[in-house]
């Protein structure tokens, strides 16, 4: 995914952001990607650094099971 090309949600990070899950994970991390590398990985939102347009994986383990969700942000 190419994050210039891409439709991009702002964030703004001296907001409370929460992930919401239908059934809340054990454990989750947060990637943050340049267009070709994970650069970082955080245990929330309010860790994040990195300010302007990312992809942002959310990777989330249940009993045994991963599941994984991206998305473009632009963090302010």
């Amino acid at each position: 995914m190419n994050i210039e090309q891409g439709q991009v949600i702002i964030v703004n990070l001296t907001d409370t952001v929460n992930l919401e899950f239908e059934k809340e994970p054990t454990q989750y991390e947060i990637r943050v990607w340049d267009n070709n590398n994970v650069i970082a990985t955080y245990n929330t939102f309010e860790e994040i650094k990195e300010k302007g347009k990312y992809i942002v994986e959310i990777v989330g383990t249940w009993e045994g099971s991963t599941a994984t969700y991206v998305t473009a942000l632009d963090i302010q």
